[in-house]
């Protein structure tokens, strides 16, 4: 229909559809304030009506009539013309600079819009049809006219095909806010979301077109979504809360993800960048900007907003190579469907991916899981490739020693609640310490897995098995997540994609593929430490039995030696392990499992080898294989199997694989102790080696050795490589400057070289020396060395008692409290009690250390509220653990210790509202290795971001 008009009415939002101006024909357009979206994560406080037209800004609108063109303006179309013919027939990047010689722009701006990466934006305007291309092509802004190619795109695609005058209503509106305001990223991408979202909405407004009416429309369709968007939050966040399995907070954090991608994510597979401001405004609460968590995510919004290269990376993902493979899985774990999954399917859980928050969890990934967090913060692009590989590949491809090798992944993952025991009556109510009224099929983790699994009626399944596991003298029975997704399971397969989507409720499934693939690079190659372990401990277990000719023996080995290098493969399994605690204090699983690729590059097709007797069977049948080549092996092939099934052979290897299984007599007696054995190896591995294949380096990374003699010399030696960097001062302030650092064998992490904290140290007229003393050492010295009030030394005498006494007789350490003087400070009250606690319970040096560790950490917690917020100011955050509690990230920090009033290393929660006194063997007893910082690259990274 055509749209006519001699005037045009204005109205304010903001004043409540008041009049502002009438405007005729000829007369330019007024500006209208912007008006932000009010915050709905504010879920109690914020119940404003959704069709008042004061929740979004109502944009004005030139009257269509008035798009007039000036001379000006049509000899631009004429050049604009040229321009793209040149630019259709341009097949490289030297002929595409050669066409923009014809362009009305200036040379300069279009080169400056290729490096920027809006080499995309010149294949749209490829586009046969004239109008609007010659409009679109003459703006100024890349951002807007990239917004507008992606709606005219959209345009062209059922149902709009067919309703032209609608369309070309549409497109001048679009245009006209394009030609006229500052916001019109922002406006464009309001009208992109609704024709994209809601064609059949925006076909019947364009067709009852009411100036305003219009407008408030589109505001109150986004509005709606928000909406829709914030109830989806609070129900999912209350139904975690209600239940108690998994926790809520982190819920919702991964819950939002998806729905930011979803909003950003168009049919046609293009992201509209043009919502992002509104998304950032709407759910991120200022409030919370220290979450490292809520941090990341603006930081990946601002980069999707500002390049246009990361945009792109997204539309070239494809599609799974099969609906039964590993990344379909994935797939629907993530999205929680079970439907064929399309192209868009597919990016939006790579885009989900991108903008999720990766930990390292009870697994000891830590070797990798960290350079994964440096690849996301420094190389987003790259690890979209990753996404994209692992996504249509069902793994990553890296050449090594010029082959190319496929490096897959286990779905295994592994989060800390899916062994939770849950106590359920046999009416499956969930008894909890809050006494809320809960229901086992109520718990969104389980709705999950059920779903994932095609359990049709999750209700009547739980409660036969209830039935089934419950006696009648019994009031409840406990069980865990991971018995009832396997009691529910016909197959392995079954329970594993039950287990994976009840874990997608707290993590990101595509991530944790990710650095799984990434896990297995270190020993992919003959040089890997494990896989020459395993061959040489099988070598040498094997070859001294052979009672044959040397010249056949060593034809042999060498037939051997040559099958198994092709046949092993290490995988890294996270699930792998026990409840013991590693090194670090944290991880209590993960570990390298052999598998026999058995001659494919299908990871679905290899043979798990973790147990005994599979080792036994894969080495005999790379044994047989090996004999088989030989032109004489009449007898060997029976020797061979009577040694290997031989328990004297299991045995053997299993002392040889490491020292300290040598001592033991028969290792099969404790084969469920040891981290070490031929067939599997619990643990982590080299960075370094990882880091050379996953970047395709011709050598090992840079690195600089050094050990801290206490935490001063620690602190000293990160502010020196802060001064010493070759950052410039802006990016030292970005919190995502990071840089690979590890005490070799104990914890691989990152410095954060550009927290705030730290941001002082580096400024050229600081005396570095002069501000550790004023800012952390002088705060924390004044709180140890004042008074020690009554409460604080009662009730640290009772949590003493209550911790350390159980089962004890602790009257010696009451009369030695007695005894103390009256008057002290709380480091002179915390040494009395350290030397009570000595003589009252004789311990080993370990559990001493781990007792005064409690003690401080208590005494931080009965500070009052002022000195615990001079403690926490006074901390310096200086790395990154990976690890987390709940939605905060675990910092390692420089803080003066109240009880002992030296400065030391903590943990603090990214907040720093929470400390933690750390094992101090961290320092002394352990030589920290810091990488070269080649993880970061300038043009990913925009401190005002972060601020």
């Amino acid at each position: 229909m055509s749209i006519k008009s001699d005037s045009f009415t204005i109205f304010d939002a903001s004043k409540n559809s008041e009049v502002v101006e009438q405007v005729k024909p000829g007369q330019k357009m007024p500006l209208i304030p912007s008006l932000k979206l009010s915050n709905p994560l504010h879920w109690a406080k914020d119940r404003h009506d959704c069709s008042s037209p004061s929740l979004l800004s109502a944009r004005p609108m030139t009257p269509l009539s008035e798009i007039n063109l000036s001379a000006d303006d049509l000899i631009c179309q004429r050049r604009m013309r040229s321009f793209l013919q040149n630019v259709r027939n341009a097949t490289d990047h030297d002929t595409l600079y050669t066409a923009f010689e014809t362009c009305p722009h200036s040379n300069s701006q279009i080169s400056n819009w290729i490096h920027s990466g809006y080499e995309s934006l010149n294949i749209l305007l490829q586009k046969p049809k004239e109008y609007p291309w010659m409009q679109i092509s003459a703006l100024s802004n890349p951002q807007v006219m990239e917004q507008l190619i992606i709606l005219q795109s959209i345009l062209e695609k059922p149902p709009y095909e067919k309703m032209s005058q609608e369309v070309d209503f549409i497109l001048k509106y679009a245009l006209s806010i394009a030609a006229e305001k500052k916001e019109g990223y922002e406006e464009i991408g309001k009208l992109l979301f609704v024709a994209d979202k809601n064609p059949k909405g925006l076909l019947e407004q364009s067709f009852f077109w009411r100036g305003r009416e219009f407008v408030d429309w589109i505001n109150k369709s986004l509005f709606h979504e928000f909406h829709r968007i914030k109830i989806e939050l609070k129900n999912h966040y209350e139904a975690h809360t209600k239940t108690g399995i998994q926790p809520a907070d982190l819920a919702i954090k991964v819950l939002l993800t998806k729905e930011i991608s979803q909003l950003l994510l168009t049919q046609e597979g293009y992201l509209n960048a043009g919502l992002i401001g509104l998304i950032e405004s709407t759910f991120v609460d200022p409030a919370v900007k220290d979450v490292q968590v809520d941090v990341e995510l603006v930081s990946k919004l601002g980069m999707l907003q500002r390049c246009p290269h990361i945009r792109n990376s997204f539309f070239t993902i494809g599609i799974p190579s099969s609906p039964k493979s590993s990344a379909s899985t994935l797939i629907h774990s993530t999205l929680e469907t079970t439907q064929q999954i399309s192209k868009n399917e597919t990016i939006l859980s790579a885009l989900t991916a991108y903008l999720s928050h990766l930990r390292q969890g009870p697994a000891g990934s830590c070797f990798t899981t960290s350079l994964a967090i440096n690849m996301l913060a420094a190389r987003p692009e790259e690890c979209i490739k990753d996404f994209n590989a692992l996504l249509t590949e069902n793994a990553l491809t890296r050449t090594v020693d010029g082959i190319k090798i496929q490096f897959p992944f286990l779905l295994n993952a592994f989060d800390e609640y899916i062994n939770k025991k849950i106590k359920v009556d046999g009416y499956g109510k969930i008894i909890q310490e809050s006494e809320k009224t809960a229901y086992l099929w109520e718990a969104p983790g389980l709705i999950a897995a059920g779903k994932a699994m095609g359990v049709s009626n999750l209700k009547s399944v739980l409660l036969a098995l209830l039935n089934q596991n419950i006696k009648k003298s019994q009031k409840y029975v406990e069980l865990s997540p991971d018995f009832i997704i396997h009691a529910m399971a016909y197959s392995s397969e079954m329970h594993q994609r039950g287990v994976l989507a009840f874990e997608s409720q707290v993590g990101n499934p595509l991530l944790h593929a990710w650095e799984n693939s990434i896990a297995g690079m270190a020993d992919s190659t003959e040089s890997g430490a494990i896989k020459l372990a395993i061959i040489n401990t099988t070598l040498s277990a094997l070859i001294p039995q052979l009672n044959y000719s040397k010249h056949l023996v060593d034809s042999f080995y060498a037939n051997l030696n040559s099958e198994l290098n092709k046949s092993v493969r290490l995988q890294y399994d996270p699930t792998a392990g026990s409840e013991k605690k590693g090194r670090d204090n944290r991880s209590n699983f993960g570990g390298f499992v052999l598998y026999d690729r058995n001659d494919s590059n299908k990871i679905t097709e290899w043979i798990r080898v973790d147990s005994p007797q599979a080792y036994q069977k894969f080495i005999l049948k790379q044994s047989l294989k090996a004999a088989e080549k030989l032109p004489q092996t009449e007898g060997l092939k029976e020797s061979l199997e009577v040694e290997i099934l031989s328990n004297k052979f299991l045995n053997y290897a299993i002392r040889s694989m490491h020292h300290r299984n040598q001592s033991l007599s028969n290792p099969l007696d404790s084969i469920n102790e040891l981290k070490h054995t031929p067939w599997m190896v619990l643990g982590g591995n080299n960075p370094k080696k990882i880091l050379k294949i996953y970047l395709e380096l011709d050598q090992l990374p840079t690195t600089e050795k050094f050990l801290p003699v206490n935490a001063q010399h620690l602190l000293e030696k990160v502010i020196e490589l802060g001064k010493n960097s070759s950052h410039k001062p802006g990016e030292l302030k970005n919190p995502y400057l990071i840089t690979p650092v590890r005490t070799p064998g104990i914890h691989s992490f990152s410095l954060m070289l550009g927290h705030p904290t730290l941001m002082h140290a580096w400024e050229k007229d600081v005396d570095s020396g002069q501000w550790m003393q004023n800012s952390v050492i002088e705060p924390g010295l004044q709180i140890a060395n004042s008074m020690a009030d009554t409460q604080l030394k009662t009730k640290l005498i009772d949590y003493c008692i209550k911790n350390f006494f159980v089962g004890r007789n602790s009257q010696h350490f009451l009369n030695r409290y007695l005894n103390f003087p009256a008057d002290l400070t709380i480091q002179e009250f915390r040494n009395h009690l350290s030397s009570a606690l000595s003589d009252s319970l004789p311990s080993s040096k370990k559990i001493f250390s781990k007792r005064e560790r409690l003690i401080d950490t208590e005494i931080y917690h009965l500070l009052p509220t002022e000195k615990q917020n001079i403690l926490e100011n006074s901390a310096v955050h200086f790395a990154d653990t990976n690890w987390y509690e709940g939605i905060h990230d675990v910092h390692f920090c420089f803080v003066v210790n109240p009880g002992t009033g030296k400065l030391e290393i903590w943990e603090v929660s990214d907040d720093g509202k929470q400390l933690d006194a750390a094992d101090q063997s961290w320092l002394s007893d352990h030589e920290w290795e810091i990488y070269e910082p080649f993880f970061l690259e300038k043009e990913h990274i925009d401190t005002q971001t972060i601020s």
